[in-house]
C-alpha cells in the first residue's frame, strides 16, 4: 500500500482538524485557498497534543483503502494510558455495544482517571444511530453556529438568496440554465442535474458546451462530491453554479467556478424560475454575516438516541459546534509530493478548511474538558462531564419540531450545548468511579465484573435520569458532591410530563466538598405504556443552578437484577426478581435446549458495502453478496422479523449477526 501505509503522518486532514480543533495555537492567521480568515485558536492552546494513528489509506493493488481498525485504536489507547495524557479525543465511529472493544478500552482509561469524548456519528436524524453509547464516555451531538460566509444570488427578477459560499468574483447579471436542461444528446437527465464530471461519470461528459458556455448552471446536491460538481460546470465553459442543498445543510467552499450553496427551503422558487423563460441571475462575493440565522440548532447529520445498548443512559451526552469549523488540514498532495514530504525533500506551508461532523465537535469538547481539569485537576472524568451537562443550555428549534429527534429533544441533543464558562463552576457533580461502572456492567449481564454486586443502570449516577421501562412508582437514586468553595443549602425542583414527581430530601445542606445522596420518586399519573415523557430536575441555591434531563417510558417490567449462573446439573439457587407492578408474578419453567449445529457459507461482500448498519440492512432485504439471510422462529408477540442476517467483510474474518426487535419504547413529544 502507498501514500501512507507505514507512515505516522495525516493523509487526508481529518487528524489535522480534529487536533488543531482542540489544542491548536492561539491568534493563527488562517487562509483558505489564499483567502484570508483572520486569526483561530483551538480550545486549549496551551494543551500538549500526542496523536496516535489508527486510520490508515492508500493503493492496494489498484484499489483505495480506507480503514479505522479496532485493533489499532485499543492499542493506542492502552498506549496513551501508559503516556499519562489527561484527555483522550475520538473522532472515529463505533461503539454499539458496551462490550465494544475500544469502548471498553476508554474504560480503562476512564478507570485510570483520563477523560474521554467521542463523536456520536453523522447518520442522523433517524432515531437508534448513535456511536459510542457506552456512560464512561461523553459522546458528542454537532451543533450549528451564527458565523456564515455569505453569497447572495440575485435573480433577474430581483428576488434575492443568500446561501453558503467562498467565491471571491462576482458575476453580473448572467444567464442561468437548469443542468439538466444542458445535456449533450443521449445523456440521462436524472443524473444531469447532478453535474457530474468527465472524470466522475467514467470518461463521458453530460454538460453541453453548446449550451452550458457563459452561463451560471443550476446542480442540485447529491451523489457526486460537491466540488466535483463545479469542475463539470467549468468544463462545459460555465460561468457560474448555483447548488441546491438537499437538505444536509449548506457548506463554504472553494469551487472552479463562482459557487454559492443555497439551503433547501430556496430550491422550488429557483428551480421554478430557473426554467421560466430567459432566466438570468448575479453573484455576489462573499463576506462574514454573523446572527443572520439562529443558532446553535443541531445539525440534520448529527446522529440520534436512544442509546440502543442501554436505553436508561442517556446518549448522546452534550452537543457542540460541528458544522462549518475551521482549523488547520493537511495540504493537498498528490503521491510524488507524498513520497516528498517522507523524505524529508518537500517542506509545505500550513492549510485550514472547513469542515463539518460530529468528529468536528467532539474536539471542542475535548479541548473544554482540558481546561478543566487544568482547573481541577481533583475532578475525576465523571465530574468533568457533570459540570459540562449540567450547565449546558437548550438549543434552539430545527425543522424537526414535534418530533422526539428534533433538535432540543434530549434524544438530538444530550443536556444541551455546552457553555464553558458555566462548566467552571457547575456548583454540584454527580461522580462515579470504576466501581460503579463495574456493578453497572454485572447489571448488564457481564459476570466477570460482578465480584462488587450489581445496580440497575437506571441508578447509574449519571447528571441525567433516564429510566426505560419504569414502574407505576419509581424510585432513582443519584448522589450529588459540593464542588464550590462556600457552604451552600441546595433546593430541588423537578417535573415529568405524565407523572408526579417529588425529591427526597428536597433540600440538601452541603459543606464544600461534601457529598449527600437523595431519592427521586416518579409517580406515573397518566403516562401511556412505552412512550416516552420528558422534564428536569433542578438543584439550586440561588446562584447555581444544576440541571438534569429526566426522561422515561412507563412499562410493565420485570428485571433480575444480576445473572444467576450454576454449574450444577439440579438444585435450587435464590433468585431476586424486579417488578415493575402490583400483582401476581408467574413464571414458566424453561431449560437449555439441544444445540443445532448447521455449516453455511458467506459469499464476499463488495468493499465498503456492508459498513455501516443501513448497508448491512440493505444487503440483508437484498440478498447481495457478502450477506446469507439465515430464518430462526421467534415469539410473534416480541419480534417484527423472524430471520437474521450475517454479514462478512474483507476487513475481518468474522461475521456480525443483526435481529431487528419491535417492542422498544415509542417516543413522544412532551414538556
Amino acid at each position: 500500500m502507498r501514500a501512507n501505509s507505514n507512515r505516522r503522518r495525516d493523509s487526508n486532514g481529518h487528524g489535522t482538524h480534529t487536533a488543531t480543533t482542540s489544542g491548536g495555537n492561539s491568534g493563527v492567521e488562517a487562509s483558505v485557498q489564499g483567502i484570508v480568515m483572520g486569526k483561530t485558536s483551538g480550545m486549549a492552546p496551551r494543551a500538549r497534543i500526542a496523536a496516535y494513528k489508527v486510520c490508515w489509506s492508500g493503493d492496494d493493488n489498484g484499489e483505495q483503502v480506507d480503514g479505522c481498525y479496532g485493533s489499532d485504536s485499543v492499542a493506542a489507547v492502552e498506549q496513551a494510558i501508559r503516556d499519562g495524557v489527561n484527555v483522550l479525543s475520538y473522532s472515529i465511529s463505533g461503539g454499539w455495544q458496551l462490550d465494544d472493544p475500544v469502548d471498553q478500552a476508554f474504560l480503562h482509561a476512564a478507570n485510570a482517571g483520563i477523560f474521554v469524548s467521542a463523536a456520536a456519528g453523522n447518520e442522523g436524524p433517524k432515531h437508534y444511530t448513535l456511536s459510542h453509547q457506552a456512560p464512561w464516555l461523553t459522546t458528542v451531538a454537532a451543533t450549528t453556529h451564527d458565523a456564515q460566509l455569505l453569497s447572495t444570488l440575485t435573480l433577474g427578477s430581483g428576488k434575492q438568496y443568500r446561501g453558503l459560499s467562498l467565491n471571491q468574483t462576482a458575476l453580473p447579471q448572467t444567464a442561468m440554465i437548469m443542468a439538466q436542461d444542458a445535456v449533450l444528446p443521449g445523456a440521462d437527465t436524472s443524473t444531469a442535474q447532478l453535474c457530474y464530471s468527465t472524470g466522475y461519470n467514467g470518461g463521458t461528459p453530460q454538460l453541453d458546451p453548446a449550451k452550458v458556455k457563459g452561463k451560471i448552471v443550476v446542480c442540485l446536491r447529491g451523489a457526486s462530491p460537491r466540488l466535483d460538481k463545479s469542475v463539470a460546470v467549468k468544463e462545459a465553459g460555465g460561468v457560474g453554479m448555483v447548488l441546491l442543498d438537499d437538505g444536509n445543510g449548506p457548506l463554504a467552499e472553494v469551487h472552479s467556478v463562482p459557487t454559492v450553496h443555497l439551503f433547501q427551503e430556496d430550491r422550488v422558487d429557483v428551480t421554478a424560475y430557473a426554467q421560466g423563460a430567459s432566466p438570468k441571475a448575479a453573484l455576489s462575493a462573499f463576506a462574514h454575516v454573523t446572527g443572520n440565522v439562529p443558532a446553535p440548532v443541531v445539525a440534520r447529520f448529527s446522529s440520534r438516541g436512544p442509546d440502543t445498548a442501554d436505553m436508561s443512559v442517556l446518549k448522546p451526552d452534550l452537543a457542540a459546534p460541528g458544522v462549518d469549523i475551521l482549523a488547520g488540514v493537511v495540504p493537498a498532495m498528490n503521491q510524488a509530493q507524498h513520497d516528498q514530504v517522507a523524505a524529508g525533500t518537500l517542506k509545505l506551508g500550513p492549510a485550514w478548511d472547513y469542515y463539518s461532523g460530529t468528529s468536528m465537535a467532539t474536539p471542542h469538547i475535548s479541548g473544554i474538558a482540558a481546561l478543566l481539569h487544568q482547573l481541577h485537576p481533583a475532578w475525576t472524568p465523571a465530574a468533568i462531564k457533570s459540570a459540562m451537562m449540567t450547565s449546558a443550555s437548550a438549543t434552539l428549534p430545527d425543522a424537526f419540531t414535534g418530533h422526539t429527534f428534533s433538535g432540543p429533544m434530549p434524544w438530538a441533543q444530550g443536556a444541551g450545548q455546552i457553555q464553558p464558562n458555566r462548566a467552571l463552576d457547575p456548583g454540584l457533580v454527580y461522580d462515579l468511579g470504576a466501581a460503579d461502572y463495574a456493578r453497572y456492567l454485572c447489571n448488564a449481564g457481564m459476570s466477570a465484573q460482578c465480584s462488587g454486586g450489581a445496580a440497575p443502570s437506571f441508578n447509574l449516577n449519571l447528571p441525567t435520569i433516564t429510566v426505560a421501562g419504569a414502574a407505576d412508582e419509581q424510585v432513582v437514586t443519584r448522589r450529588v458532591t459540593n464542588v464550590g468553595s462556600n457552604a451552600a443549602t441546595y433546593t430541588a425542583t423537578a417535573s415529568l410530563t405524565g407523572y408526579e414527581v417529588t425529591v427526597s430530601p428536597a433540600t440538601l445542606i452541603l459543606a464544600p466538598g461534601a457529598s449527600a445522596s437523595f431519592n427521586l420518586i416518579m409517580k406515573r399519573v397518566n403516562a401511556r405504556d412505552y412512550e416516552w415523557q420528558f422534564g428536569k430536575l433542578v438543584w439550586s441555591d440561588g446562584s447555581h443552578t444544576v440541571t438534569s434531563q429526566l426522561i422515561a417510558a412507563a412499562g410493565k417490567m420485570v428485571d433480575s437484577p444480576s445473572p444467576v449462573t450454576s454449574e450444577k446439573a439440579s438444585g435450587m439457587k435464590a433468585l431476586s426478581i424486579y417488578t415493575g407492578y402490583n400483582g401476581k408474578l408467574g413464571a414458566v419453567v424453561g431449560g437449555m435446549k439441544p444445540v443445532t449445529r448447521a455449516s453455511y457459507e458467506v459469499a464476499q461482500a463488495p468493499f465498503n458495502s456492508v459498513d455501516t448498519q443501513d448497508q448491512i440492512i440493505a444487503a440483508c432485504q437484498a440478498g447481495k453478496p457478502g450477506v446469507r439471510i439465515i430464518p430462526v422462529t421467534l415469539p410473534r408477540k416480541r419480534w417484527r422479523r423472524a430471520s437474521s442476517c450475517s454479514t462478512a467483510t474483507r476487513a475481518t474474518a468474522a461475521t456480525t449477526t443483526w435481529i431487528w426487535p419491535c417492542s422498544t419504547p415509542r417516543a413522544r413529544a412532551g414538556a
